[in-house]
């Protein structure tokens, strides 16, 4: 089991604390606020200072949309769906290398 600890550092909560008063502020601001008919997660029922709710709502809501491995494919350069040579290298990108464990084939 991978356990990513998301917002568990409090200055990475702070910093999301504050993201998601931004990004509620560009939201209810032009032209964005005419193309938005609701917010749907945290709702209007979680109030900008109530700073505990918006916590509250950070932690239930936080998850990844990344993969911890396998999502940059190692094979030979004329494999459509190969990323990077054994090596690291990316295909057609002089001087960069992917060194995560995004080449990894499983974890």
């Amino acid at each position: 089991e991978i356990v990513l600890n998301h917002l568990t550092s409090e200055d990475d909560m702070k910093r999301m604390v504050e993201c998601f008063r931004i990004s509620r502020k560009l939201t209810r601001t032009e032209p964005l606020k005419s193309l938005i008919v609701e917010e749907i997660y945290p709702g209007p029922d979680v109030k900008d200072e109530d700073e505990a709710a918006i916590r509250k709502a950070l932690l239930e809501g936080v998850s990844t949309l990344q993969h911890p491995c396998a999502t940059a494919r190692m094979g030979l350069p004329d494999d459509p769906l190969s990323v990077v040579d054994e090596q690291g290298r990316v295909h057609g990108v002089k001087g960069l290398r992917i060194v995560d464990a995004s080449i990894f084939p499983h974890i």
